[in-house]
C-alpha cells in the first residue's frame, strides 16, 4: 500500500545507529485480512441454508484460505492445503457477518516452499474459531496427481431425476446447483458430472477468479451425501 511504502521510508530517513539492513520484500506474515459477507449480497450464501439460517460453505472457507495465501506469497503458488478442520460452522444469522482469516508460518519452510497456518475467526463470543488448515505455497507448478479408481463405480443407475435428488435430499439453492448429471453409484462410490463456478456466478464481488473453485469442490460433497443417502442410509 502507498501509505505503508512512505512510512517505512520515513522510518528509514529518520534511523540513527549502527548501519543494518532494511528487507521491504519479506512475506506479508503473520497477518489478518478481514472478510464480511452478507446473505443479502453474496448470492451463494442465499442458496447455503440450513434450518433457514445462510451458513458459509466450507469450501468457500477454503478458497479464502487459499487466497490469503497466495496474496501474502504473491511469488508462489498455493500447492497443497491439509488438515483442514470445521471446528464451528459460520452462520450468518445477522445482516453482515464479519470474519478475520489470520496466517501464521508453519515449521518445514525452505527455499522453495512456504507453509503457513491458516485460521479464521470471528467476534461470536469473544474470539471463535471457526477453521484451520495447514497450506504450503511453492515457486514451481504443482503437478496434477491422477488418482485410480475402481472398476463400475457406477454400476447402478441412481434412482431418482437429479432435480428431486436438488429438491428432497440436498438444501443447495440454484447458484450451487452445479451437479449436471449422475452416471451411476455402486457401494464402492458415486460418479458424475460437475459444473464449474465463477465468482460473478456465485455473487462474490471480491475477487473476479478463484483460486481453487469453491462452488466445483461443494458440488463434489453434495455427490458424497446423495450416496451416503442410498448406500448408508445416513446424512
Amino acid at each position: 500500500a502507498r501509505g505503508v511504502g512512505a512510512q517505512m521510508f520515513l522510518n528509514e530517513l529518520r534511523a540513527r545507529g549502527a548501519n543494518h539492513e532494511c528487507v521491504v520484500a519479506g512475506l506479508a506474515v503473520p497477518c489478518e485480512q478481514r472478510i464480511t459477507v452478507s446473505a443479502t449480497r453474496e448470492r451463494y450464501l442465499g442458496d447455503h441454508r440450513l434450518q433457514g439460517k445462510p451458513v458459509v460453505p466450507a469450501m468457500m472457507v477454503l478458497e479464502w484460505f487459499a487466497q490469503a495465501a497466495q496474496a501474502s506469497c504473491p511469488r508462489m503458488s498455493v500447492q497443497v492445503i491439509e488438515d483442514f478442520r470445521v471446528l464451528k460452522g459460520i452462520s450468518c444469522d445477522s445482516a453482515e457477518t464479519s470474519l478475520r482469516v489470520r496466517l501464521e508460518y508453519d515449521s518445514g519452510s525452505d527455499a522453495r516452499h512456504q507453509r503457513l497456518r491458516a485460521t479464521i475467526l470471528s467476534n461470536a463470543q469473544g474470539e471463535r474459531v471457526h477453521y484451520t488448515a495447514r497450506i504450503t505455497l511453492g515457486s514451481e507448478p504443482t503437478a496434477s496427481v491422477a488418482h485410480r479408481t475402481g472398476e463400475n463405480l457406477a454400476a447402478e443407475p441412481f434412482p431418482l431425476p437429479l432435480e428431486i435428488a436438488y429438491r428432497d435430499r440436498l438444501f443447495h439453492g440454484p447458484s450451487l446447483q452445479l451437479i449436471e448429471h449422475i452416471d451411476g453409484l455402486s457401494r464402492a462410490g458415486i460418479v458424475g458430472s460437475l459444473r464449474a463456478s465463477s465468482p460473478v456466478a456465485l455473487g462474490d464481488a471480491r475477487v473476479s477468479t478463484w483460486v481453487t473453485d469453491p462452488g466445483l469442490l461443494d458440488a463434489a460433497l453434495q455427490l458424497v451425501v446423495l450416496w451416503g443417502r442410498e448406500k448408508l442410509q445416513a446424512a
